[in-house]
Order: C-alpha cells, then sequence, then structure tokens
C-alpha cells in the first residue's frame, strides 16, 4: 500500500494497483484497473478523508494548521495515509485535494446543518502562502482563490454550507454551483481573469467555510 502527492495537478486522477479498500463504516472496494469519473474520485476521497478524521482527528487539525504545499504538509498526510484507511492496493492523490477533503468532513462533523451564517465580526483571515512551502504559480493561485472564496462565503453563507453539505456529483451539488458562482464572480475585479473548476471551487468554499465558522463561533465565545 503506498500514498503518493503527484504536486504538479491541483486536481489529480485517482489510479489503482489493485483491489484495494478505503475502510469507513461502509468500505469502498476498489476494483483493478477501474477507471473512475471525477464524482467518483471525489465520493473515495471524502470517505478516505472522513476516516482518517474519525481515527485520528487531533492529527488531522493539526495537518490542516500546516502550510499547504510544504514539507512538513506532505510528511503530515502520508502519516495520516495509514493501513487502517487504506488497506491494500494504491491510490494516487494530491495534498491539495486530501486537504479540500478533509476540511469538508471536519466542516460535517463540527457544524453540519447547525452552522454559524453570520461572518460579519470575523476579520479578515490571512490567506497568503505561509511556512516553509517554496513559493510557486500554483500556491499563489491557491491563495488567490482562497481569498475570492472568502468573499463569496462572507456574502452567501447559506448558499455556501448549501454546496458544501450536498451530495458530491449530484444534482443538489450541481444546483448549488449555480448558486454559489456568481457570488464567486463578483468577488473579482472587473479586470480580472481567474480560471477555477468546479472540483476547486468546492474545495476551496468548504475550507473558507470552515475556517470562518470556527473563527465566529470563538468570536462569540
Amino acid at each position: 500500500m503506498r500514498f503518493l502527492f503527484p504536486w504538479l495537478a491541483l486536481w489529480p486522477a485517482i489510479a489503482t494497483a489493485q483491489t484495494g479498500t478505503i475502510i469507513d463504516n461502509r468500505g469502498v472496494e476498489i476494483s483493478t484497473g477501474k477507471t473512475f469519473s471525477q464524482s467518483e474520485q471525489r465520493q473515495l476521497m471524502d470517505r478516505f478523508a472522513a476516516c482518517t478524521v474519525r481515527r485520528w482527528k487531533s492529527g488531522v487539525v493539526r495537518y490542516l494548521a500546516s502550510a499547504p504545499g510544504s514539507p512538513e504538509a506532505e510528511d503530515m498526510a502520508k502519516r495520516l495515509a495509514s493501513d487502517e484507511c487504506l488497506a491494500s492496493g494504491q491510490i494516487e492523490i494530491s495534498e491539495p485535494l486530501y486537504r479540500a477533503a478533509a476540511y469538508e468532513v471536519m466542516y460535517r462533523i463540527n457544524f453540519g446543518r447547525k452552522a454559524v451564517s453570520d461572518f460579519s465580526s470575523v476579520p479578515p483571515i490571512n490567506y497568503a502562502q505561509s511556512g516553509k512551502a517554496s513559493p510557486s504559480p500554483d500556491l499563489t493561485a491557491q491563495a488567490t482563490l482562497r481569498r475570492l472564496a472568502d468573499c463569496a462565503v462572507r456574502q452567501a453563507p447559506v448558499e455556501a454550507q448549501t454546496l458544501i453539505l450536498s451530495p458530491i456529483g449530484g444534482s443538489e451539488e450541481a444546483a448549488a454551483f449555480s448558486v454559489i458562482t456568481p457570488f464567486m464572480s463578483s468577488c473579482m475585479a472587473s479586470d480580472a481573469t481567474v480560471t477555477f473548476s468546479k472540483l476547486s471551487l468546492r474545495g476551496f468554499v468548504g475550507e473558507v467555510l470552515y475556517r470562518l465558522s470556527v473563527a465566529a463561533r470563538h468570536d462569540q465565545g
């Protein structure tokens, strides 16, 4: 069993080498040679992240506090990929993909549908790259997308919550994307050009929604 981290692609495909299982309450069978759709890839990663959060929540919290793309983040993510959540076979993912899934799982567990929906008192969050990660265009672009997602979530917290709680790959998710995307676009400068996929949009909205919710709950005492 191996846990691999290709750093060049933000949302790479999941590849398997042999039959494997991502263990959560249901267990996911990964068939040899199967080609997964994007939705299936995201569902698998969501279930893997849920397993790691259930078993090592404190470790996941420390991982999420690490700088994206840093050696520290890579090392901690590898340690979270233990045999209990990836029993056999090989699964190839990116650290950003796991990070996004972990934020969504943490949001569902800590907030769910009883979520904070007013972030007006939350001070600005610094999304600039920090830590020991080497500066790169990818990491700079990710910081920009986090700031745009922050703007959108502050404007439309309920709509953001609807997206993050929607089943991956279903009609509810598609409808939620169509609602939140205009808020994301409205946060961009008129002369700016930013490219993002639905996958990256959900990932950054989930991260920002969790971080704003934690900050708002802390502010409320």
